[in-house]
């Protein structure tokens, strides 16, 4: 950044009293070094630099640009050709717009207006300075300019216009032109309004009388200064009376103290200025921390997500494979009993089957001697089977295990935020935050009174508002019954103490705005 060490070295002219200040409106010297142009930059701010300050402001932030492109883009201007001087290292492999936009952060500042510059625009220097013509033949570049006939004239016009007696005694003062002494052939008139006075009175014998000739060409040839009055006068005047007592010295004296004053101002305004562009700068430094500091919250915060979500997949995973296990534990015993009973059927009916088999296939006095054996088998195994029915149960469907903290799981997940102390807007200072509290029992209403101004409207005097939502919970009762719909009591809750009024949504004549309280400033600090 160009600071006010760059500033302080600029250099007043010391021949000031050679030249004359530059109106605002021209652009006959350099807005930087404050020297007659010999080579014009203009920036898209507005403001005109000379090649040397725009090497000198490069130099600052370490950017080289090439002398001869300062030269080829001043030697265009006079060929009424467009030159644009992009301030930026060339590249062999990108334009210099699009290095531009790739790279903005080493783009040039304006040491004035601490613009960004982009580009330059060579402008002829002595076409600029002879911007304004002449507004009788409007052909040359003003002289002069005069306060009774309310225009700018060249030195030629000038002299016609004022050769007349009638015009003659008109004021007229140089005007600037070209960054030099303008208008130097014109003598500095007196501007003492007693020999003016005398000049009228002298007028009255005639203009051939030799104290109004002696006093009309004293009057063109104004060589002093009087401090007191701050007037220019003629060396005529000097030697009155009026004068005897004041301090006046020559025009190049009374030059040099006011250039001594001047200066000593516009010191004071760049010291101001330049505090003034240390804020800018912390400005431009907090923008640049700030983005630092939001891709580093983002990343932790991304980084805290995935730390998060894979710990919680990791848990879901694990329960899954709970009831992976369950499920093959159940379907294992299951798969047992079934075996099991398919066993004790499969025998069962066998036996039944060899028996009636053996009814079947048996004489009749066999089977009758042999019927006892059988039955006492089939019963045996009756017997073994009511065993086993009476020991076994019918199966049930297995109870898989179901989340039991998902609910204090999601109210965690919504408490999760940005502790408060990290604001950086409260680092810096730019804002502060004070609590709003009642004045007789400082019960807490509100807590960011600095959001105050933003939702406050104020009504009734010493009432301002506050939206509902920035109360603190139970800091204030809104009473229903007392007052009117339109205007009801705000109490607070701790002492009980009316502080201020609201108006209810359904009241029909309400004096408040609905959604706000409006608290009294003398209740509350």
């Amino acid at each position: 950044k160009l600071t006010m060490s760059r500033l302080s070295q600029v250099q007043i002219p010391s021949n000031l009293s050679s030249s004359v200040i530059q109106p605002l409106d021209e652009r006959g010297f350099c807005d930087f070094c404050c020297k007659s142009f010999t080579t014009a930059f203009e920036l898209p701010c507005g403001h005109c630099y000379c090649g040397e300050c725009v090497l000198a402001i490069a130099q600052q932030e370490n950017i080289e640009i090439p002398a001869e492109q300062l030269r080829d883009a001043a030697e265009s201007a006079y060929l009424d050709k467009p030159q644009t001087i992009f301030i930026q290292q060339l590249s062999q492999t990108a334009s210099q717009t699009q290095y531009l936009q790739q790279q903005p952060e080493i783009c040039l500042q304006c040491p004035l207006c601490l613009k960004q510059i982009s580009e330059l625009k060579s402008v002829n220097p002595t076409r600029r300075c002879h911007s304004r013509l002449c507004q009788e033949c409007n052909a040359a570049p003003r002289a002069v300019r005069c306060s009774q006939c309310q225009c700018e004239l060249c030195e030629q016009c000038d002299a016609k216009l004022h050769s007349f007696s009638t015009t003659k005694s008109h004021l007229r003062t140089p005007v600037a032109n070209a960054g030099n002494m303008v208008g130097a052939s014109v003598q500095l008139e007196c501007k003492s309004q007693m020999h003016q006075q005398q000049m009228q009175n002298l007028l009255l014998k005639g203009d051939q009388h030799p104290l109004y000739v002696e006093a009309s060409n004293a009057f063109q040839q104004a060589e002093f200064y009087c401090m007191e009055d701050r007037q220019i006068i003629c060396k005529y005047c000097k030697q009155t009376e009026f004068y005897k007592n004041k301090r006046v010295i020559s025009l190049t004296e009374a030059v040099q103290l006011r250039v001594q004053e001047l200066r000593q101002e516009t010191d004071k305004c760049r010291q101001l200025t330049g505090e003034l562009r240390n804020l800018v700068f912390k400005y431009e430094e907090c923008d640049r921390l700030d983005d630092s500091l939001y891709q580093i919250a983002l990343s932790e915060l991304r980084t805290a997500k995935d730390v998060v979500m894979s710990q919680v997949a990791a848990k879901f995973d694990f329960l899954e494979q709970q009831l992976v296990k369950i499920l093959e534990k159940r379907q294992q015993k299951c798969e047992v009993d079934k075996t099991q009973l398919q066993t004790v059927v499969g025998q069962m009916m066998d036996s039944v089957s060899k028996a009636e088999k053996h009814m079947l296939t048996r004489q009749p006095g066999v089977f009758l001697q042999e019927f006892q054996l059988l039955i006492n088998e089939i019963q045996q195994k009756q017997k073994i089977l009511l065993i086993d029915l009476e020991n076994r149960t019918e199966p049930k469907r297995t109870a898989f295990p179901r989340l039991e903290n998902l609910d204090q799981l999601k109210e965690q997940l919504q408490q999760l935020k940005f502790n408060e102390t990290m604001s950086l807007i409260e680092q810096v200072g730019f804002q502060q935050k004070q609590n709003i509290c009642c004045k007789n029992c400082s019960n807490v209403i509100v807590q960011n009174a600095s959001q105050l101004k933003q939702v406050a409207k104020k009504q009734k005097g010493a009432l301002f508002g506050l939206l509902l939502d920035t109360v603190e919970p139970d800091s204030v009762a809104l009473e229903t019954t007392k007052g009117q719909p339109g205007s009801r009591p705000v109490v607070c809750r701790k002492c009980g103490k009316d502080i201020g009024r609201w108006s209810q949504p359904d009241a029909v004549d309400k004096k408040f705005t609905p959604g706000y309280i409006f608290i009294s400033q003398n209740e509350v600090k």
